[in-house]
């Protein structure tokens, strides 16, 4: 076996390790509740395989472990990849703290994962938000015809959505500020 051919190996031993974790949460761990929260053994398992490897394979393991999780569980697609590779390349910039001249690129970074977090529950909000409004029946007026209400039911779709995506979009905008 060559060089390459034990890396391929082991970068395939950590991705089944990350699904295997991911199968066992989804499976054993979803009804464990600790105080009404579950763990999450993915995120474990991440930060594990994470401290062991390089920046590249931790953030294409983070990136794995959020597709997962987003593919299972998410409401908003992509927050978990990027609040999962956040966290796994982690050790790596908050390592960083420990010298005085090294202290900025920590600072830095956890400002960085904060706002990830806090676009991810803005986003959540946007989608609770969205969910109250579109689940309260349209108005209808039985006066006007057919198309009428059509098209003004279609106008109100139309409306929530891009108030959605708008707020979507602002959230990213007040975390990058």
């Amino acid at each position: 076996c060559s060089g390459r051919e034990v890396n391929l190996v082991k970068y395939l031993y950590r991705f089944l390790g990350i699904y295997l974790a991911f199968l066992v949460q989804s499976l054993f761990f979803e009804n464990l509740k600790i105080f009404s929260c579950s763990p999450d053994i993915v995120l474990t398992v991440l930060i594990i395989l994470a401290v062991s490897t390089d920046f590249t394979e931790a953030a294409l393991l983070g990136a794995f472990a959020g597709l997962l999780t987003d593919a299972m569980y998410g409401t908003v697609f992509g927050i978990n990849i990027l609040i999962y590779m956040y966290t796994a390349i982690s050790p790596i910039p908050l390592s960083a703290a420990s010298g005085e001249s090294t202290q900025n690129v920590a600072y830095t970074f956890l400002k960085s994962y904060a706002g990830v977090c806090l676009e991810g529950a803005i986003i959540v909000l946007a989608c609770i938000i969205y969910s109250a409004f579109t689940s309260s029946p349209p108005t209808i007026d039985t006066s006007v015809s057919a198309v009428s209400m059509v098209w003004s039911y279609v106008g109100e779709i139309i409306f929530n959505m891009l108030v959605l995506v708008g707020t979507v979009k602002m959230s990213d905008r007040i975390v990058k500020e």
